[in-house]
């Protein structure tokens, strides 16, 4: 991420390291490619978030590219993975903490403990950002800042795991076409996918005032799922809430 002229990783240490373990563990200081090192993060080579993840990687000099284009693991991710002192483990995270100028210029002032007023005049001469962009910025500054200096008290190699997304509702049809979302439409499918023994998966995908649900109907369990769903949409579609309340656009379709 950008702040002002200032280069910050968008991926925070505690999600970094957790992915090179694999790395280390298949090729400790030996090279390897661009989609080697895509294969043993468990990502696509081609994805954005491989490709930002690479760069955060070197912007915190964890790994290193050559002029062939391969990379290696820095020694400072050897010493990591070789180690098993907290205290010593919490250091060499420090060392990489401040290969990231903003970063190292906080954590030399301040350590744990910023003072708000005083670091947006810090990045109004640090990054070049003006009074007002300066105010908007720091308490994401500190928030992302205070991540990684955390992570240097306290690390871990355990992957976390990520956010559970909001609930959505679903039901994909084999044929290819775009049905209004009303409750209804979804009670007349219900009754064709109980007959269809999920041979195939039906996705029923609408938004409410409630937000957006999805569902992927390919079994009991789902199935009841749904039925649920339907009662649920049936009374917010009464008095108050009428069906014309659901948000236009919803629309379901095979995928």
């Amino acid at each position: 991420m950008l702040v002002g002229r200032s280069v910050v990783p968008t991926v925070r240490l505690r999600v970094l390291i957790p992915q090179l373990v694999d790395v280390y563990k298949i090729f400790e200081q030996k090279p390897f490619t661009r989609d080697q090192l895509a294969k043993a993060m468990n990502f696509k080579p081609e994805s954005g978030g491989f490709a930002q993840k690479v760069s955060d990687l070197q912007n915190y000099k964890l790994i290193k590219k050559d002029a062939s284009g391969n990379f290696t693991l820095t020694e400072a991710s050897v010493k990591i993975f070789s180690t098993t002192d907290k205290t010593q483990l919490s250091e060499i995270l420090y060392t990489v903490v401040i290969n990231v100028d903003l970063w190292k210029s906080i954590a030399v002032k301040y350590k744990g403990n910023i003072d708000g007023v005083s670091l947006i005049k810090d990045l109004i001469d640090l990054t070049g950002l003006d009074e007002v962009r300066a105010k908007e910025q720091v308490d994401n500054v500190i928030k992302e800042y205070m991540k990684d200096w955390e992570y240097i008290k306290n690390p871990s190699f355990r992957q976390e795991r990520p956010s559970p997304r909001p609930p959505i509702a679903v039901i994909k049809t084999p044929e290819q076409q775009r049905i209004n979302p009303t409750p209804t439409t979804l009670e007349n499918k219900l009754k064709e996918i109980s007959t269809s023994k999920w041979k195939v998966k039906w996705t029923f995908s609408m938004s409410s005032d409630v937000g957006n649900i999805r569902l992927e109907v390919d079994d009991e369990t789902t199935y009841d799922a749904a039925l649920t769903l339907l009662k649920a949409i049936r009374g917010l579609t009464t008095d108050s809430h009428k069906e014309s309340e659901l948000k236009r656009g919803s629309d379901y379709e095979s995928k």
